[in-house]
Formats: structure tokens, sequence, C-alpha cells
């Protein structure tokens, strides 16, 4: 056997990868967002798939200012609120 075949590192290889993407989810707006709105529960909602900032800090976001007006779905990125 191949000694490279048994390394003790676990890394997803790409057709894997590609799954993780499809199967995990990200946070996006549930409706249309005017700028130097505060940022609550009803606007933000959690959807597949995870092309844009993960569930883990959706209250992080919870109460923030949004700096410009962004559409319903719009997967939200940290440098979108004060």
């Amino acid at each position: 056997y191949d000694l490279i075949m048994w390394s003790s590192e676990k890394k997803p290889n790409e057709s894997e990868l590609e799954v993780m993407k499809l199967i995990k989810k990200s946070i996006v707006l549930a409706r249309d967002v005017k700028k130097w709105t505060i940022v609550s529960e009803s606007d933000i909602a959690i959807k597949r798939p995870s092309w844009g900032l993960e569930p883990k800090y959706y209250f992080d976001l919870l109460w923030k200012v949004v700096k410009n007006d962004f559409k319903k779905d719009y997967q939200i990125k940290l440098n979108d609120f004060e």
C-alpha cells in the first residue's frame, strides 16, 4: 500500500465540497430591506444553498443597521451592516 493514502488528516475531496455547498445553508433576507433598517427576526431567513454567510452568525446580525437597500433573498455579508 502507498503511504500517501494513509494520511491522518481527513479532507473532503472536490465532489464532496460541491455537495456540501448544496446541503449547507446561508443567511438571506426574508424580505426587501431599506437602507438604515434595523434588522429583526422577521427580516432574516436561512436557506440553501450555502453561498453566503453561515447560520452561526444569525444572532450577531440581529438589531444591526443595514448600510444599503437590499432585495429579498439577498445573501447577507457582515460588511453590509453598520
